[in-house]
């Protein structure tokens, strides 16, 4: 194993956590290809085109890939390894890009969108759960927020090579998740999978590398909780008989809802189709919107150690419902009514902004660290699993009604649901969420269990 011929020591986590988050920013370049390609496609220089229905079809088509993949996957992890679980799948997104560059009709574009769906789920599955349980609880925020940050790097990108042609896109879009294969190969498994496996002593070299010590004491602790957390059943049914494993259950998947239903999830698809020219083009502005979201990333990666998690989403679920009524308001007026809005054109992409500020602050990072925190480690990767298919099951609904409910209601809708999700985000934070910042992935399950 190469990671074993060097030492990083106490970079040893921020290392392996920034290369296991390249599968973020790989599934940021495919989330925003649509944002991308489309207007290539629609105007007939990507050398094909395809109908609205096909291309609504296409894009939705990565979510319901992202409902197959999280289950197998949630067995892969237990079976071969978090990081192992990775280079499988990243071969799937590899072949979709190949698809993607050589084939000009819908169906093969179809197969590549679906392959970039299971590439999704086994990423939004896997990333978090190894990260969470490398990092020490100190650095766990700060390090779990790289996954989002990655995330947004990655629609940045493919926002910034949208200048190229077709086929150029494509290749350069197909780079990142090459630098994460190799990558990949020179990070250590979890330690906790080879707790899960019996295996003391690679867990325990396997610390050291992350954080650059290993004591006697932390083993023990470590694998004093492994073992008594499966010792427990571990199927499926265990999520919903156990309160213990059904409270945190609840909890992200009313998370996962709101981010399935966020503003960016929407925008990554369909920002340069829905803004309109202003002082800067709809194109620009779709990327100057990525580039919002990636400071706001750095910035929630620097403070999400430093604030409580419910403080921090609560915050954010605020801001954000704030600045999207004033998105739908806009739009209402400017579709609804005879209101002349011609002298107002900017006001969308500025509130865009702000929303954007608040929600990749918090109504994205926070769900994304707690749901690799907050299952015991005998249901963490089902009910992972289970939570990801949630999240992207709304995200398909997200994307692919987006323009039959432009078409039938208007584009204010779009939004105006948005502002609902964000608002129950306020509720979720404030009466359900539990605080975790500080604590170890034992104390966690303490104080779940005395809370009930």
């Amino acid at each position: 194993m190469l990671y074993r011929k060097y030492s990083l020591g106490s970079n040893g986590q921020w290392v392996a956590a920034i290369i296991v988050s390249v599968s973020s920013f790989v599934s940021g370049t495919f989330l925003s290809w649509p944002g991308s390609a489309l207007p290539k496609i629609r105007d007939g220089s990507a050398g094909f085109s395809l109908t609205e229905n096909e291309l609504s079809f296409a894009v939705a088509l990565s979510s319901a890939g992202s409902l197959f993949s999280p289950i197998p996957c949630c067995y892969l992890m237990d079976k071969i390894g978090r990081k192992n679980t990775l280079l499988l799948f990243d071969s799937l997104i590899l072949i979709s890009w190949a698809l993607l560059a050589f084939c000009k009709t819908a169906v093969p574009i179809y197969i590549a969108r679906f392959l970039c769906g299971l590439w999704g789920g086994a990423e939004y599955v896997t990333v978090a759960i190894y990260v969470c349980e490398i990092a020490e609880p100190r650095l766990r925020g700060s390090l779990g927020t790289i996954c989002e940050l990655m995330l947004f790097s990655g629609a940045l990108f493919e926002s910034a090579m949208s200048v190229l042609s077709y086929e150029y896109l494509i290749a350069a879009s197909a780079v990142p998740a090459v630098i994460l294969f190799f990558g990949l190969i020179f990070i250590p498994e979890s330690p906790y999978f080879y707790l899960m496996k019996g295996d003391r002593l690679t867990a325990s070299e396997n610390v050291k590398w992350l954080r650059g010590k290993c004591t006697i004491q932390d083993m023990d602790a470590m694998e004093s909780s492994v073992k008594e957390q499966l010792a427990n059943t571990a199927g499926f049914s265990e999520i919903f008989s156990s309160p213990m494993n059904l409270k945190p259950f609840i909890m992200v998947q009313c998370l996962k809802v709101i981010v399935g239903c966020s503003s960016i999830i929407m925008l990554m698809s369909y920002a340069s189709t829905l803004l309109p020219d202003s002082w800067i083009s709809a194109k620009n502005g779709a990327t100057l919107l990525s580039l919002v979201w990636v400071v706001a990333g750095l910035f929630a990666c620097s403070i999400m150690d430093k604030i409580n998690r419910r403080t921090f989403l609560y915050i954010s679920s605020i801001g954000t419902a704030l600045a999207l009524s004033c998105t739908t308001v806009w739009y209402y007026l400017d579709e609804k009514t005879s209101v002349d809005m011609s002298s107002t054109k900017w006001v969308p992409l500025l509130t865009l902004i702000v929303a954007g500020i608040f929600e990749t602050g918090g109504i994205f990072n926070v769900p994304n660290v707690v749901k690799g925190e907050i299952f015991a480690i005998n249901i963490k990767s089902k009910a992972s699993a289970l939570c990801c298919m949630t999240a992207f099951l709304f995200e398909g609904m997200t994307t692919y009604f987006f323009y039959p409910i432009n078409n039938s209601i208007g584009l204010y809708f779009n939004f105006g649901k948005i502002v609902i999700t964000s608002s129950l985000c306020i509720l979720v934070s404030k009466f359900l969420l539990i605080e975790t910042r500080g604590r170890s992935l034992e104390e966690i399950q303490y104080i779940i269990n005395k809370g009930l």
